[in-house]
């Protein structure tokens, strides 16, 4: 079974570094616990943008 579906899935979005603002300016630490970790940051207006194109035209979503 393969059911037509369209999956917005980001794994960071940049306003939750907003949070960060104070102690980065104040400290100079940026304090999320990423370490090295590569992480796919994405603005939510990106999302809202994708979501906006994808959502009405779920009949022509392909399978993967």
């Amino acid at each position: 079974m393969n059911p037509p579906v369209t999956i917005l899935r980001p794994a960071y979005f940049m306003q939750n570094d907003f949070a960060q603002k104070a102690p980065l300016l104040g400290d100079g630490i940026f304090g999320i616990p990423l370490g090295h970790a590569d992480v796919a940051m994405v603005d939510i207006r990106v999302i809202a943008e994708a979501a906006a194109v994808a959502l009405p035209h779920r009949e022509r979503a392909e399978a993967r």
